[in-house]
């Protein structure tokens, strides 16, 4: 809570959430990916965004709930699946492929994300998960109120991303902890490095 605290205060001196560097970096990558960075917000800037405005971020899914407010403390991006959906074979973070991707987003109309080769994906087979890395979340792989098991990500384009990201996924993983869910591996995977332990 005093992080979150702290993390609120310093929010109250910023001009704007974009000049945080941990934010630049996102919107770097997702030039690269082909997709406007004013228009799609990496998930962390999407939070940031709506605590400096002074928005509620609560979700009604108190696992959701935890996992953005670390998110907002760490400024590291983090998504969940509900891995009872995971039922067709291996996730793979990729590119897009245009010609036989599907994705049916969150609360929102497939057409506003578009699908291009340069986008980053988290997929089974044809099913996009998660578009731009971590903008949207599918409709059909997501949490819910009767959720029992979960698959944490949180992803980092930077050597001080990765940091951010394994602080965040460790303290997530401790709380859960304890509170009485059973915590497994934490692993990470690069272009280099396809599995493996931090």
């Amino acid at each position: 809570e005093k992080e979150y605290q702290e993390t609120l205060s310093q929010l109250e001196t910023l001009k704007a959430v974009t000049d945080l560097p941990e934010i630049q970096v996102w919107r770097d990558a997702y030039r690269k990916l082909g997709i406007k960075p004013s228009k799609y917000h990496s998930s962390v800037e999407a939070i940031l965004r709506r605590l400096k405005k002074g928005q509620d971020i609560t979700t009604g899914l108190a696992i959701v709930d935890l996992y953005n407010r670390i998110s907002a403390v760490h400024k590291a991006p983090m998504g969940a699946y509900d891995i009872s959906k995971l039922s067709k074979g291996h996730i793979q973070l990729r590119k897009a492929e245009p010609n036989t991707d599907q994705f049916n987003p969150l609360g929102g109309d497939p057409k506003s994300f578009p699908i291009n080769s340069k986008l980053a994906v988290y997929a089974m087979e044809s099913e996009v998960l998660c578009w731009g890395f971590n903008v949207r979340d599918s409709a059909t792989t997501c949490v819910e109120k009767d959720t029992c098991a979960v698959l944490f990500c949180s992803e980092f384009v930077s050597a001080s991303g990765r940091s951010r990201s394994l602080s965040a996924i460790n303290q997530l993983a401790d709380i859960a902890q304890d509170l009485g869910f059973k915590k497994t591996d934490i692993l990470t995977l690069s272009a280099e490095v396809t599995t493996g332990k931090f």
